[in-house]
């Protein structure tokens, strides 16, 4: 059995996460879940390549399905732009059901669904509404082979402590080949450390204001 505490908690803006004794992290920022999902994976990932792409399918890949709530708020997007988007997600270590359906996301997001995303099939391609595709993988990140390029990546990962195995240039090399040209990742890292590694791996490095206290967030772009 997996090793994780199956009781949700409050962040600061009313919004759950957990804590994950495997790794001795949290899943989100204890200042608030949803704020810092809507802000960095997003409001600077999703939405400009939507509106950059407008009208076209966009395809997402998230490192870490975690929670559900990346993919509940990105469903959402979809739903109200009425942009379809094809997301793929990839967890190695999945949370229990049971306690996914202890989180209070769909009352904050505004969005109902989040137990269609833990129930679904490993592996299958699911057709959630008329604008959002979802297909999960339980598999490592280094074993993962994508049969599609991708708009955006959210990187999602545990912190550089926790797994550095995933920050490396090496991996970072692998997200820029899956990566369509413009395409953008976008994580809450910005090590120096970790940038360096995706200006290594080819990406141009923006920073941005994080959410909350948190100082810098990153979003790498693949020029072309």
């Amino acid at each position: 059995m997996d090793n994780f505490e199956n009781k949700p908690y409050l962040t600061a803006d009313g919004s759950h996460s957990l804590f994950a004794p495997r790794f001795n992290q949290h899943y989100h920022s204890k200042q608030g879940a949803v704020m810092e999902s809507d802000h960095i994976f997003i409001t600077l990932g999703l939405q400009p390549v939507m509106a950059s792409r407008s009208g076209q399918m966009i395809s997402v890949f998230e490192m870490g399905l975690g929670t559900g709530l990346n993919a509940l708020m990105t469903w959402k997007a979809a739903d109200e732009s009425e942009q379809h988007i094809h997301y793929t997600s990839i967890e190695a270590y999945p949370i229990p059901v049971k306690t996914a359906g202890l989180f209070n996301f769909e009352k904050e997001v505004g969005k109902i669904g989040l137990s269609a995303l833990h129930e679904s099939e490993w592996g299958g391609l699911l057709q959630l509404s008329p604008f959002f595709t979802f297909c999960k993988h339980r598999i490592f990140l280094q074993d993962f082979e994508p049969e599609v390029l991708f708009d955006v990546i959210y990187f999602d990962a545990f912190s550089p402590e926790a797994q550095p195995e995933l920050w490396t240039e090496e991996i970072f090399r692998s997200m820029f080949r899956m990566l369509k040209p413009g395409g953008v990742l976008v994580t809450y890292s910005s090590k120096g450390i970790i940038r360096r590694a995706m200006q290594s791996a080819g990406f141009e490095v923006e920073k941005h204001p994080g959410p909350g206290y948190k100082r810098e967030v990153v979003r790498a772009v693949k020029k072309g």
